[in-house]
């Protein structure tokens, strides 16, 4: 019996969410040491849109979603404003920034 075909594309989007699962996990880890630490101003670099030119959206989905979780399931934190940093390359990186900032 043959082994499933993997082609680059399939093994290139499943690093990518590896990535981006990695990237979910360190926010939420960050978050919850800010929040021990009473912390009240955050800020993160869109991680990876610069050289390692991952997808903006990708990046601010992940970092957004993970950013509304902790808010939402966190009694209390001190964390008043949190600042997403992203990478100027193009006009899309800055209109899903602008979004971003929007939503």
């Amino acid at each position: 019996m043959r082994p499933p075909h993997i082609t680059a594309t399939d093994k290139i989007a499943s690093l990518l969410s590896m990535v981006l699962q990695r990237l979910r996990k360190e926010i939420a880890v960050a978050m919850r040491g800010f929040s021990a630490h009473r912390v009240t101003n955050v800020a993160f670099p869109a991680v990876g849109t610069g050289n390692l030119k991952y997808s903006t959206d990708d990046v601010a989905d992940v970092m957004m979603d993970t950013i509304n979780s902790f808010f939402m399931t966190s009694t209390q934190t001190d964390i008043k404003k949190v600042y997403i940093v992203i990478y100027y390359q193009d006009e899309q990186s800055l209109q899903v920034g602008i979004q971003f900032v929007c939503t």
